[in-house]
């Protein structure tokens, strides 16, 4: 594959068939575990609870305890908040056992589906691909799978159910406030779609570089007697280097754009809390609502 670490393919497999692909994985990987996941999203729902539980008892401590001086609810609402954080440690832990257990299952699945196939495959595939990217696709695109599967049900379950309490709680409490954090949410959508696609276009890239090189790899250690006798160590080396640029060179591109993304979303937080601040202070200045 000729590609200058200055310059790597990223026009690797095409993403315009993502979701359709998402949607043959949920039905032929993940529905067999609708039990796990049943279960996993419940204690996503009780995390998710805890987390707006956690900002609706600041309003009883800021009003009633610190501002009220009202001390009979210092134990109420201590116990309170003892409970919360307790029920979201185990919701947490009890998640994460459950979609690894799952991720894992998918993978070894996977794995053993593909062995099966590829076993009694004709000769012609193996002859028009070298043994490192068949290699290549039983770890390291197996395991990328895995991280998408855990993410995309992290992300649909336990994010989108804590936006969504905490949202609720918001207008209960101070519905003008919560329509500025709904106006400012949306304006990080289309920044982080930009992300998230070049994020792909890296994985994929990436995925090319590591197949070439532990096919690289594997010719390099099968030959090496020819490799020692004909004095090409140095010229394999420069090679395998080559390699190792390319792949260090899409990994980096990689990180520094989901290191991007981060940053972004504390940028609009920061936004968000500038402009709660600012207006709430003029409201609790004039009286309209209080401090919590």
């Amino acid at each position: 594959m000729n590609v200058s670490p200055e310059n790597p393919r990223l026009d690797g497999a095409p993403h315009a068939a993502t979701w359709p692909v998402l949607r043959r994985m949920f039905v032929e990987m993940v529905r067999p575990y609708t039990l796990h996941l049943f279960i996993a999203g419940l204690c996503m729902a009780l995390g998710a609870a805890s987390t707006a539980g956690t900002a609706w008892l600041m309003d009883p401590v800021v009003n009633k305890v610190f501002i009220a001086r009202d001390a009979s609810l210092l134990w109420p609402i201590g116990a309170a908040i003892l409970a919360v954080f307790a029920a979201k440690s185990i919701s947490v832990f009890t998640q994460e056992v459950v979609i690894n257990y799952v991720g894992q299952k998918i993978v070894a699945n996977t794995q053993n589906r593909l062995f099966s196939h590829l076993v009694g495959h004709d000769m012609a595939l193996f002859q028009s691909r070298h043994s490192g990217r068949l290699i290549s696709h039983f770890t390291f695109d197996v395991n990328a799978m895995r991280v998408a599967t855990s993410n995309i049900m992290v992300s649909l379950g336990r994010d989108s159910l804590t936006l969504l309490f905490l949202i609720g709680v918001m207008f209960y409490q101070e519905w003008s406030l919560a329509l500025i954090t709904l106006f400012i949410g949306p304006l990080a959508i289309y920044p982080m779609q930009v992300i998230g696609k070049h994020m792909r276009r890296f994985s994929s890239a990436t995925q090319e570089e590591m197949g070439s090189l532990t096919s690289h790899l594997g010719q390099c250690f099968q030959s090496i007697k020819l490799i020692q006798a004909s004095a090409m160590e140095k010229y394999e080396s420069t090679r395998i280097a080559g390699l190792v640029e390319m792949v260090f060179q899409l990994t980096f591109r990689a990180a520094r754009a989901r290191a991007s993304a981060q940053p972004l979303i504390d940028l609009m937080g920061g936004l968000a809390v500038a402009a709660v601040i600012v207006y709430g202070g003029h409201r609790v200045i004039d009286g309209a609502t209080t401090a919590g």
